[in-house]
């Protein structure tokens, strides 16, 4: 996507037979013919089309967008539909980015080149998250840099390069073995079990999370496209970059978290909540007790920006008020830190009304930022809720970007962690592609259509058994250990077992704060005495102490961090 000057420099740099399709989206004047077809065949000796509705996609082929059109792609075929939005929202790069990285997963490849607003940076968001390639033309080279900026601004820009160096790139890109390979119909390069499980140890060793319990798929199309972008030829190749580079360990890391969202994804689901699943829970909350929430693999915050809206919109709908509490967690600390700054490019008008960026939003150069009363209510977090102790009494839990990424036992797992953090009768909400089936006896359906679900009063025992933490099992293996044949030991093991079972379940309110006296930590129901309190997000303990006790807990810290021996205070 960009104007005529840098898409006709880009195809000239590029040989004819790369093997690659081009398909070129502009701004177009709804009510003006397109020449467009005919002016960059001046500049490759590619066939170039004006695409029409149902054409099918060849390599080596540029197609161009025709005026008054949206474009998509599925299964490889152009569909054009109807401009119908107003201009504001016309956002047709993101539009096809998006159809294109649903339709070609990690074979898509996202461009941005000079041009004058900021289409096309959630659409890129959307094809890195699907093992794509992203490329942006420097700013310093564009005529017009503002889609270059906002674009680069978005953190979903694998490489800022002049236009000729982006066609250099694209040509390894298309040499490069692994870039050949369709996951899913055939291996990577060099791709057996040994050398992917060298590859999950290593990750394991080295950034404690174990990826061999992650879906396949998903994760060899993000090796895939590190292999691609790092330049290796297969496999093995890339499992001795990933042991000499530490700098390409975290980026496979991060790559292979990347969860994207959208503002209200999913409008119906919203509305439901927002309709069906609040008033209920508003007419049994207590006057004072806070509604707490939890997003699980929340990336860069939109779900949990946007269900903190919907749930101010039901407050005013509805005559009431009360505390709320939405804990948003990732492993990611890139989309962690997104998140809590809640800056987001122009694009997010594609998902957000104009009301609601009115009343919840505040503008700024480049974008959007959530507005403080919004944010004040979010809390971001790092938490592996695959290994970590869940969070208790919860109201209600949306997870609707997370299990489609696990394999079977540990989305079993989740899915008891998920019963034992909610409240009697609290609620879950999945994303469109999953069910409870790996938990049938701990929910019951509210509404189908949309994924919610309710707690039923007991989660099973056996769910109970998925609280067991895997950091202990051996990599690539989800089953319990082999207890040893010496029945002392057998006994100790499973005592310890028993004791952790028991203390996890019943545990009292308690945290764990730094030096800082930051709490990095919370156990158990605190909210008896700990609050958050308004303004902006602060975790210090003496912050969050609910009435006059900050000051029994700053004389308790004291001599506790300064002897480094226990510190006890009874009948407070």
């Amino acid at each position: 996507a960009g104007g005529i000057e840098a898409c006709a420099e880009l195809l000239t740099s590029l040989p004819a037979s790369l093997g690659m399709a081009f398909v070129i989206i502009q701004h177009l004047d709804p009510l003006r013919e397109s020449q467009l077809a005919e002016i960059f065949s001046r500049s490759t000796s590619m066939p170039v089309h004006l695409a029409d509705h149902l054409m099918v996609v060849k390599p080596n082929n540029v197609y161009v967008i025709p005026p008054n059109r949206s474009i998509g792609i599925v299964n490889g075929v152009l569909r054009l539909l109807p401009r119908i939005e107003p201009k504001p929202k016309h956002m047709v790069v993101d539009f096809f980015f998006r159809c294109l990285a649903d339709d070609q997963k990690e074979n898509s490849i996202g461009i941005i080149l000079s041009g004058g607003d900021g289409d096309g940076a959630l659409g890129l968001q959307e094809i890195r998250s699907c093992g794509g390639i992203t490329f942006v033309q420097d700013p310093a080279t564009a005529r017009v840099p503002s889609m270059p900026l906002n674009a680069a601004a978005s953190g979903s820009v694998d490489f800022v390069l002049p236009i000729p160096e982006i066609a250099k790139e694209l040509i390894r890109a298309a040499k490069n073995p692994a870039s050949k390979v369709i996951i899913g119909n055939e291996p990577l390069p060099g791709g057996d079990e040994e050398t992917l499980t060298k590859l999950f140890q290593l990750m394991s060793s080295k950034l404690h999370v174990d990826f061999s319990q992650y879906k396949r798929p998903t994760i060899l199309r993000r090796i895939k496209r590190r292999m691609v972008i790092s330049k290796t030829p297969d496999l093995k190749s890339y499992l001795k970059v990933l042991q000499s580079r530490a700098s390409e360990q975290q980026k496979l890391y991060d790559d292979l978290l990347i969860n994207v969202t959208s503002f209200f994804r999913d409008t119906e689901v919203f509305a439901t909540i927002g309709k069906k699943v609040l008033p209920r829970l508003l007419k049994d909350l207590r006057a004072g007790r806070p509604l707490r929430l939890w997003v699980p693999g929340c990336s860069c915050g939109e779900e949990a920006y946007s269900l903190a809206i919907i749930i101010m919109e039901a407050f005013q709908m509805l005559g009431v008020h009360h505390p709320i509490q939405i804990f948003a967690t990732d492993i990611s600390y890139p989309a962690l830190q997104k998140a809590r700054q809640g800056f987001y490019p122009e694009s997010i008008k594609t998902d957000v009304s104009a009301d609601r960026l009115r009343r919840f939003f505040v503008k700024v150069d480049g974008g959007y930022r959530v507005a403080q009363t919004i944010r004040d209510v979010c809390v971001f977090a790092s938490h592996d809720v695959t290994q970590a102790p869940p969070f208790s009494k919860i109201d209600l839990i949306s997870c609707r970007n997370l299990l489609i990424y696990l394999g079977p036992s540990l989305q079993k797992r989740v899915m008891g962690v998920f019963a034992y953090a909610l409240n009697f009768k609290g609620y879950l909400v999945l994303g469109s592609s999953e069910a409870t089936s790996l938990a049938p006896d701990d929910f019951v359906v509210v509404d189908k259509k949309s994924k919610i679900y309710q707690r039923k009063p007991n989660p099973t025992r056996e769910n109970l058994l998925g609280l067991l933490p895997l950091n202990h099992l051996p990599i690539a293996t989800a089953a319990l250990p082999v207890l040893a044949s010496n029945p002392v030991r057998n006994l100790n093991a499973l005592e310890k077992e028993m004791q952790r079972l028991l203390l996890l379940r019943y545990k009292p309110a308690a945290v764990v704060v730094g030096e800082d006296l930051q709490i990095v930590q919370f156990y158990g129901d605190t909210s008896a005495y700990l609050e958050h309190g308004t303004g902006t997000a602060n975790l210090n303990i003496l912050k969050m102490a609910r009435g006059n006790l900050h000051f029994e807990l700053r004389k308790l810290l004291k001599p506790a961090k300064g002897k480094i021996a226990p510190s006890t205070q009874r009948h407070m």
